[in-house]
């Protein structure tokens, strides 16, 4: 029988102090130079993910990254230059929010494609944080790719019967389907939680070792680093 895995990604601890960091510290920056730099970090991360084949990231994310960010930052600047009005400056206004929201979307990609259920619940469990608090997070990561994976393929079946999905008529075939999925997926869900003993007295145990490594000092590092940036700017 093999013994405990030493997970080889960052510690799901790690991951949500860097994104609660950026998250905090990029809509309160100034200058963008900050901007890009935390839009740079946030791409690092997600091209770093796509290597490893245990997490839920691929090269089209990056890429469609990488394609908004660098979208929202061009018009950001070229819009100012060629059309000055009161309309163009709210519309800079807007563009200049959404362009720091593809940052933490960026980041929140990542931390949904490389966090595992099981590794979050051993890491939050290590931290003694009541299971209140993390059996509804774990059950949210379970349920929200099963929904995801549900919509897609409701889509699809209903463009090949040629039926709109945005028709006020679909809208019951879309949403049936889609509730009937997710109370089936709860039912999974509570069954598995029973057979693993969730709830019980007894401590449950990982076959994955979460720890802190070299990686996560390094990106802890880094994100602190930015925040004190963004407070001597």
């Amino acid at each position: 029988m093999n013994g405990p895995v030493l997970s080889k990604l960052p510690d799901p601890r790690t991951i949500i102090v860097a994104l609660v960091i950026v998250s905090t510290t990029i809509y309160s920056a100034y200058s963008p130079w900050f901007v890009c730099a935390l839009g740079g970090f946030a791409a690092v991360m997600l091209a770093s993910a796509t290597i490893n084949p245990n997490t839920l990231v691929r090269p089209s994310w990056v890429a469609v990254y990488l394609a908004t960010f660098a979208a929202l930052g061009t018009l950001v600047f070229v819009i100012p230059l060629v059309w000055k009005s009161t309309a163009s400056a709210f519309l800079v206004l807007f563009l200049q929010w959404m362009w720091r929201f593809s940052v933490s979307a960026g980041m929140g990609a990542y931390a949904i494609g490389v966090i595992r259920p099981a590794t979050l619940q051993k890491a939050l469990a290590s931290s003694r944080i009541p299971t209140c608090f993390t059996i509804p997070i774990s059950v949210a990561l379970r349920v929200l790719p099963v929904i995801g994976h549900e919509v897609k393929a409701i889509s699809d079946a209903m463009k090949l019967r040629g039926m709109s999905v945005l028709s006020l008529r679909a809208a019951q075939y879309f949403t049936i389907p889609l509730l009937s999925t997710v109370v089936r997926s709860g039912d999974e869900l509570a069954s598995a939680a029973l057979v693993r003993g969730l709830g019980g007295t007894a401590k449950p145990t990982s076959v994955t070792v979460v720890k802190f490594r070299v990686i996560d000092a390094v990106i802890l590092l880094i994100v602190i680093g930015f925040a004190i940036w963004r407070i001597v700017l």
